[in-house]
Formats: structure tokens, C-alpha cells, sequence
């Protein structure tokens, strides 16, 4: 138990450090969310979080940038996840680490803890955008707890991850159909605008949204919404997990790791 703990830390601290040393990395990611939220910020339909929610238009304003943060955490895990087992797998790093003692898929998300750590500088500053565009009367302690109902989210996007990482052990190079799902997914969910179809809980992120904003909003939620938004996002990691480890093996079976 100690050793494991001594190589979270390990893997924690290197993959901070790693992060921080790429300060034009950095930079560029800051960059593309602001315009990002900025861009998405002016056409979004927030009269309609407004009317859904029966709030003022300032709390609109909050409620459409949980949808944002909740957004930007589910694709950042999404991507980064896809990135690591495709970077990995062509430099041929995938293989050695499957000696190893720990599982790739316990591996690659201690990486992603510490990745999502670096970005927090990143999601303060889309809250200073919209201080500055003109929202001042937030709530920043419900703010930071509403932010908190991201963490189920994550592990789910992180199995959706591991599933197109498992595509990318057999297609190789998949980089940009992870960005259309990526682009996608903050049309199709309620990231920006309510949406009440059923099959749109099934993203991991978009159940959260709503019990993130009723939550900021004082409302209160259902126990069993709770249990609905836990248990999908624990079928996206484990099945995920499933299919991740299931390609693994078949693609080590067939030798098919040299053939980068």
C-alpha cells in the first residue's frame, strides 16, 4: 500500500512538473479556452437557462458557465486520455509500461489527476472573463461546491476516453475524430442551453450540469438523480476499463505493437 501511494505521489509530482516546464503549452491552452468560452459565451441562448431555471439573467450567466467548466473538465479528460494511449502506443512506451506493476488504465489516470491540476489556473481565469463581461454577483463558495459535482463526470469521460484509446490501438491515428466528439458534445448536451431528452443523460457529464445549477441555485435534486448520474458514469469507466484492457491484450496476442 505504501509503495503505491509513494508512486501516486511519484507520478503526481513528475507529471506536474512536466506540465509547468511547457509554460508556451500552457499559454496556447489558455488562449484557445478563453476564446473558446468567449465565443460560445455570446452566441449561447442563455434567456433560455433564465426561463428553464426561473432565476435572474446573473445567475444565467453562472449557470452557463457550469455548463462550460462541466464541458471543459469532460473533453480535457476525453482528450487527454486518447492522447496518452496513442502517443504511448506509437513510441512504443505502451508495451514496457504493460510489464509493469500497475494496470495502464490505473496509470494513465494518475496522469490525468495531475494534468486536470495544472488546468485549475486555466478555469480561474474563464471566472475572471466572466467577471469582466459583466456578471459580478456570484456566489463563489457555491460556486467552487457546484464545480465539486464534476468529479463522477470525470471518471466517466475518462472510460469514454479508454474507449477510443482501446479504437486507437487498431486504427493508430484517430486524433480528429476525438476533436469532432470533443466539438460536438457542447451542442448536444445542456452544456449551453437545457435539454431534456433522456438519451442526453446518457453523456457522463450531462446529468451533473443539472444538479450542479439546482445545486448554485439552492433548489434541491432528487436522491435518485444522484444515483442515476453516479451509476452512468461508473458503467462509462468500468466498461471503458473493460474494453481498454480486452484490445490490450488482443493487440499484444497478434504482435500487431511493432507495426507503428
Amino acid at each position: 500500500m505504501n509503495n503505491t501511494f509513494e508512486y501516486i505521489k511519484q507520478e503526481l509530482v513528475m507529471t506536474f512538473k512536466t506540465r509547468i516546464r511547457y509554460k508556451v503549452g500552457i499559454v496556447s491552452d489558455l488562449i484557445i479556452m478563453s476564446l473558446t468560452y468567449i465565443f460560445v459565451y455570446f452566441f449561447q441562448t442563455g434567456l433560455l437557462l433564465e426561463m428553464y431555471y426561473d432565476t435572474t439573467k446573473a445567475n444565467g450567466n453562472i449557470l452557463f458557465l457550469l455548463g462550460f467548466l462541466f464541458w471543459q473538465f469532460g473533453t480535457l479528460s476525453l482528450g487527454f486520455t486518447t492522447s496518452m494511449i496513442s502517443e504511448e502506443s506509437a513510441t512504443g512506451k505502451l508495451e514496457m509500461k504493460m510489464q509493469g506493476k500497475y494496470a495502464l488504465s490505473f496509470i494513465y489516470f494518475i496522469k490525468l489527476l495531475a494534468n486536470l491540476m495544472t488546468n485549475i489556473l486555466l478555469f480561474i481565469f474563464v471566472i475572471l472573463i466572466t467577471l469582466v463581461l459583466g456578471t459580478h454577483d456570484i456566489d463563489f463558495l457555491r460556486l467552487i461546491l457546484s464545480v465539486l459535482f464534476t468529479i463522477p463526470s470525470i471518471l466517466g469521460m475518462y472510460g469514454m476516453g479508454l474507449i477510443i484509446g482501446a479504437l486507437t490501438l487498431k486504427e493508430k491515428n484517430i486524433s480528429s475524430f476525438v476533436i469532432i466528439i470533443q466539438t460536438m458534445l457542447i451542442f448536444v448536451s445542456n452544456a449551453i442551453a437545457p435539454i431534456d431528452y433522456w438519451i442526453i443523460k446518457l453523456i457522463p457529464f450531462s446529468q451533473g450540469i443539472d444538479l450542479a445549477r439546482n445545486f448554485y441555485l439552492g433548489k434541491t435534486s432528487e436522491v435518485i438523480y444522484y444515483i442515476i448520474y453516479i451509476s452512468i458514469n461508473l458503467c462509462w469507466l468500468l466498461i471503458g476499463i473493460a474494453l481498454f484492457n480486452f484490445f490490450l491484450k488482443r493487440e499484444r496476442m497478434y504482435g500487431s505493437f511493432d507495426t507503428y
